[in-house]
């Protein structure tokens, strides 16, 4: 459970900082998120993240490990169909 809390604390690092980098790159983190955003965003990907993503919540709900468990997973599930336009979003907004 650790190693997920770390991978998911990475990933919304990398949209802080994204996102804190604006339009005018001040932290240089523009080539990675073009990347990241270039992985997840890929047309073959992405369905296959979501399904796996909601499947997995179905699994979890279905072995005792509760609705929370499998809503929590059925949320990431619809964020991965959305990450374009969210990856969008991220990388033209300026926080100052």
């Amino acid at each position: 459970m650790n190693k997920k809390i770390v991978l998911i604390v990475f990933f919304m690092t990398i949209g802080v900082v994204s996102s804190y980098a604006g339009t005018t790159d001040t932290l240089g983190m523009e080539g990675l998120w073009d990347r990241i955003s270039g992985i997840l965003t890929d047309k073959y990907l992405n369905p296959i993240l979501t399904v796996a993503l909601i499947g997995m919540g179905i699994y979890q709900w279905t072995k005792g490990g509760g609705i929370w468990i499998a809503i929590i997973f059925g949320t990431l599930g619809m964020i991965v169909s959305e990450l374009k336009s969210i990856a969008e979003a991220i990388s033209g907004a300026m926080i100052f």
